[in-house]
């Protein structure tokens, strides 16, 4: 089961995938997996394709690109 509550800075994620190509010469991520309920703030990803939002109940889609896909947990319980 999973709990949590409150908001989630999801624009550090990306932050630090760029710092990681810029610093290690590294390519952008193949794929990007969160875990979340989508309640934080914006984000504007490189590759929103790449990013993978993993649901749960409850959640919003209001900071999902729409070129990623989302799911919703409960579809896989």
């Amino acid at each position: 089961e999973v709990f949590g509550g409150g908001g989630t800075s999801f624009d550090i994620i990306e932050d630090a995938i760029q710092s990681y190509i810029k610093e290690r010469n590294m390519a952008y991520p193949k794929a990007v997996w969160l875990l979340t309920d989508g309640y934080g703030n914006a984000v504007h990803p490189q590759k929103p394709k790449n990013w993978f939002w993993f649901l749960t109940e409850g959640h919003s889609k209001q900071f999902i690109h729409k070129d990623s896909k989302s799911f919703d947990l409960k579809d896989y319980e």
